[in-house]
């Protein structure tokens, strides 16, 4: 079965992501020994090869290990090692630093969160964030609730719309819902946006939302991956723009209310909407923590997390472990209890209904708004590669005004469709420019490889693949959440050279040195990976590799089914379905593919 790669930034809120996800994964690491002097180590080393954050707090991360790494010996309890590892991780206060274990039961959290919430912990918690900020006493009538229930929308007089949403989840959902709303309020002369006791979710949803109050294209945040050993290695940027989008645009007032319990994405949205003119946020600072978060688990079985990315606004200020500051301070409490006085509403209604409430300041100089990826893309288009290329070029080089901005993402997202429109060459020539734009960038050359695997061109895929295992080799230490895809290379690498026995040899050989890492999900990524780019029959061989090595899990089974259905062999799919069923009664996926296949 096809597992997530990545956590979608936060799903609920840092607590629930922690229960759901972070802590689900134990699958992927066997027992090792409780040594505290080793797990100690293996946490230190993985913060230190992963997290984002270090920079941009002025965290000196050996200093912290100088200090607490003597208190640790081969002596210490595993009450003390939590101690000790706790105290040193509360210094990065970090709401995304999660720290648990189950047996017995302890968990930690080092950001503000954790010291709101004092002996209340996780129950206190999500006891606030499943009750709405505000009494029904402020609206003509009740709320109505749309989305899921996500999302409560209501009138605060015959004027003022007023809508307040738990968090930024399904797409497709929330766009109906925010589409349905502006459809109500479109002739309000006002409307009070709330992301209070909001937990965070899918940034695009953020985005989705923000783009309905948008009067032009503006930059709004910018996130780096950590990708490196040094504390400042990071990929390049990808840029987030709120722009004018869905049937409606509401550009009359806006206030937006915030508070200590806007979480995660819900401040990267309030950094969207900051920068409109006619929005003004009021409230408390958001709760200060932006990026994405990502699980690990120590050699004794604890588990942890880490920031792995860096969030920055449009000037280039990080508010990590701050909070996005209102235009407005209000004070609040955060009693578990909805308030019948709501002094952040009652000031945004005041400062509505004073009608002096002017535009607020730009919060940005002239930004560029202009995508040469995008420029690049309908050139191609219009006037052919060679054009295309020399109108890049100059565009880069002659920009006097700072029109135009190059995005990373973007680029080797037009490579990866050219790939897919089977214009190869075109897609080498793109590839080509992002090297050269962003030299020394492993993934171009991963990107150029499977391109290559998918037309056949082994020699070409494997001089590129030499090229990313290279770079990867040198940047990369075992604690690095890259590693998994430096692995994965490998034995494609392997794969190409000389079939799945040499994969095997080199899976046995990574097997010998990172027991740890070395799991079923390694070669079912691998799969799926195979599976991506229409490679059928290597993906069955990997995947048939990956039964005979783990034949009591269920879910190996469950991708060599899948693999099976893609390739139109109908009976080994169902055969491979019923044996992850058999192991696992409650695989309902499993269940579902037999039904389907036998009605064919």
């Amino acid at each position: 079965m096809r597992t997530k790669k990545n956590l979608i930034h936060d799903l609920t809120n840092v607590w629930m992501v922690a229960a759901m996800l972070a802590f689900s994964s134990g699958a992927a690491f066997a027992q090792a020994p409780t040594d505290p002097e080793h797990n100690f180590e293996f946490l230190w080393k993985t913060y230190d090869a992963n997290y984002a954050l270090f920079k941009a707090k002025h965290i000196d991360w050996q200093a912290l290990y100088n200090i607490y790494r003597p208190q640790v010996t081969p002596k210490t309890t595993a009450d003390e090692l939590f101690a000790i590892i706790s105290r040193m991780l509360g210094h990065l206060n970090d709401n995304h630093i999660q720290f648990r274990s189950k047996t017995p039961e302890r968990i930690f959290s080092a950001g503000y969160l954790w010291d709101l919430m004092g002996n209340g912990g996780m129950a206190k918690f999500i006891g606030l964030m499943g009750r709405r900020p505000v009494s029904e006493k402020y609206f003509k009538t009740p709320l109505k609730e749309t989305g899921n229930a996500f999302f409560a929308y209501g009138w605060i007089d015959d004027r003022i719309g007023y809508f307040h949403f738990k968090g930024f989840m399904d797409l497709q959902i929330s766009a109906k819902a925010i589409d349905e709303i502006m459809a109500e309020f479109k002739d309000a002369d006002a409307i009070v946006v709330d992301v209070r006791r909001n937990g965070g979710g899918d940034d695009r949803v953020g985005k989705l939302i923000a783009d309905r109050f948008a009067d032009k294209k503006r930059l709004y945040m910018t996130t780096q991956d950590r990708n490196g050993p040094k504390h400042d290695d990071f990929d390049p940027k990808r840029h987030f723009f709120a722009e004018p989008g869905g049937p409606i645009q509401f550009t009359k007032t806006v206030i937006l209310l915030t508070n200590r319990l806007s979480v995660s994405a819900a401040e990267n949205f309030t950094l969207a909407m900051r920068i409109l003119p006619h929005v003004t946020v009021v409230g408390d600072f958001t709760s200060g923590c932006f990026a994405d978060m990502r699980p690990f688990k120590l050699p004794n079985g604890w588990d942890a997390s880490y920031s792995m990315n860096l969030f920055l606004d449009q000037n280039g200020m990080c508010w990590e472990g701050v909070g996005v500051p209102p235009d407005i301070k209000v004070r609040c409490d955060y009693d578990e209890a909805v308030s019948e006085k709501d002094p952040t509403l009652e000031t945004a209604i005041s400062l509505i209904r004073s009608g002096k409430l002017s535009l607020q300041d730009e919060r940005e100089n002239e930004r560029a708004t202009q995508s040469l990826a995008s420029l690049f893309e309908r050139d191609i288009a219009s006037d052919g590669i060679e054009k295309a290329t020399a109108n890049f070029n100059e565009r880069r080089a002659d920009d006097p005004k700072g029109i135009y901005y190059l995005d990373f993402y973007e680029m080797s997202a037009l490579a990866e469709k050219l790939f897919a429109e089977n214009t190869f060459e075109l897609g080498k020539t793109v590839l080509a420019l992002i090297s050269q734009c962003f030299p020394g960038t492993a993934t171009t050359y991963g990107l150029l490889a499977r391109a290559c695997m998918k037309q056949n061109k082994k020699t070409e895929a494997l001089q590129a693949l030499e090229k990313t295992i290279a770079l990867k080799e040198k940047k990369y230490s075992p604690q690095s959440r890259q590693f998994n895809d430096y692995m994965i290379e490998t034995l494609i690498k392997e794969y190409l050279a000389g079939g799945i026995g040499a994969l095997d040899r080199q899976y046995l050989g990574l097997k010998g040195k990172y027991p740890l890492l070395v799991t079923e999900r390694l070669l079912n990524s691998l799969g799926y990976l195979f599976l991506g780019i229409k490679l059928t029959q290597p993906a069955i061989e990997v995947l048939d590799l990956n039964v005979k090595k783990f034949p009591q899990s269920a879910n190996v089974y469950d991708s060599l089914g899948e693999a099976y259905m893609n390739a139109g062999d109908k009976e080994h799919a169902i055969e491979n379905y019923e044996k992850s069923l058999t192991l696992n009664p409650q695989n309902t996926n499993a269940a579902e593919k037999i039904k389907e296949l036998r009605t064919k």
